[in-house]
């Protein structure tokens, strides 16, 4: 699952759990959403590097809380992007939470 949250001039990101394509190692989707979430962070402290409040990445979990700025919000626009676009190709592998708790 995965959400973002935005609120104000904040964002809230969270993706947890593995996608269950193929075994660990040889699964395309986590490799992708992975690739997506490193390059994401690389680009966010690049541009704007105080703009990443809280970073946790876990086994399969990563969560982010995020000051959303001109600079800062395209990239996150983009992203969101991504996670739809793999979202709808692997739909039983990977899924917008809509709700927050």
């Amino acid at each position: 699952n995965w959400s973002i949250l935005q609120k104000n001039n904040e964002a809230h990101i969270e993706i947890i759990g593995h996608a269950g394509y193929a075994k660990r190692g040889q699964d395309i989707v986590c490799a992708s959403v992975s690739t997506s979430v490193y390059f994401f962070i690389s680009c966010i402290e690049h541009i704007e590097g105080q703009s990443i409040k809280h970073l946790q990445i876990n086994d399969g979990d990563v969560k982010i809380k995020l000051n959303i700025s001109e600079k800062t919000k395209p990239l996150l626009e983009v992203f969101q992007l991504i996670l739809k676009d793999v979202e709808t190709q692997y739909p039983s592998c990977l899924m917008e939470k809509k709700s927050y708790d």
